[in-house]
């Protein structure tokens, strides 16, 4: 009964570090911590898309994606990047076009089910939500986590304070590697030969939103075919240990019947009949008294 934030502000006071959240908060109603502190909080944010750093004696957690979406604080030209220090990669490897999310929650017996994208690279993620909205946040996290960086450069410049890690900028005069893209991360450093920063980037591209995301109510389980029988009411039947039950959609057999039996009406509801153990009694008010049992379709066998 409570949320990342706070989860996060117990560990930081904890540690007596200072704490500082910058994303949406998200509602933990029970989990059950792994490992230590550091290493838990670390999994449990990015369950949500959240990244956790730690500097200056502080504990920072920001929303990656959101920050993706902020304007560019400077643009780096050809002309700006040291000659030869410039390299890209780009894969595909281990990058989803679209996911499933799929929970049972074993106390309310409920099955919680979402879905985003397509495509031929998909993944399925199952883990505790309490909510199809808290599965599709975790379900976005996922793919987000797994498709970040799926197209990264490298490069360095002169000495750049103004830019930090997490701010987006915009690499101009390089074709198609031209864009937006987010700072992983920079190294400063100092030498002889001056000052430079070296930049590590990744591209920033469509990712998936949790207002993407449908949520799937499981179908009701389908009716079997009704089997065609030639019956009637007091037709007679042979029974060989067959099970009977109490209505025609009762799971657990009431007992078990051998010998001759008679269709009680004859009528036919879910693969079922309702059988009596006397002619005398098919078609007889009331029905309770004078029904011995529900059985399958496929266990009578007309005699008569």
């Amino acid at each position: 009964n409570t949320s990342i934030k706070r989860i996060g502000q117990t560990i930081a006071d904890r540690y007596g570090l200072g704490f500082s959240y910058d994303a949406e908060d998200y509602s933990i109603t029970c989990d059950e911590q792994d490992g230590t502190d550091s290493s838990y909080y670390n999994q449990l944010c990015k369950y949500y898309g959240l990244v956790l750093k730690v500097f200056a004696s502080k504990l920072w957690v920001y929303d990656r994606e959101a920050y993706k979406e902020k304007k560019e604080v400077k643009t780096f030209r050809r002309s700006d990047i040291e000659p030869g220090s410039f390299q890209y990669s780009t894969t595909i490897s281990g990058t989803f076009t679209g996911g499933h999310f799929s929970y049972s929650d074993p106390d309310t017996d409920k099955d919680i089910e979402c879905s985003v994208g397509g495509g031929k690279r998909t993944k399925n993620v199952s883990r505790r939500a309490t909510s199809v909205q808290d599965a599709a946040v975790q379900l976005c996290a996922e793919l987000n986590n797994a498709n970040h960086g799926n197209t990264s450069i490298r490069f360095t410049t002169v000495g750049e304070w103004a830019v930090s890690a997490s701010d987006c900028i915009k690499i101009s005069g390089y074709g198609k590697l031209d864009g937006k893209y987010f700072v992983d991360k920079i190294t400063h450093q100092v030498s002889k030969s001056g000052f430079v920063s070296k930049f590590e980037c990744s591209l920033v591209a469509k990712g998936f939103k949790p207002s993407d995301v449908g949520g799937i109510t499981p179908k009701p389980q389908e009716q079997p075919k009704e089997e065609k029988l030639e019956a009637k009411q007091g037709a007679a039947i042979k029974l060989t240990k067959a099970a009977g039950y109490v209505s025609s959609d009762a799971k657990s057999k009431a007992c078990t019947l051998t010998g001759n039996y008679w269709l009680y009406d004859g009528i036919l509801i879910r693969n079922r009949y309702r059988v009596t153990n006397s002619a005398a009694r098919c078609g007889k008010k009331p029905v309770g008294q004078n029904c011995t049992a529900w059985v399958d379709a496929k266990d009578c066998v007309i005699v008569g």
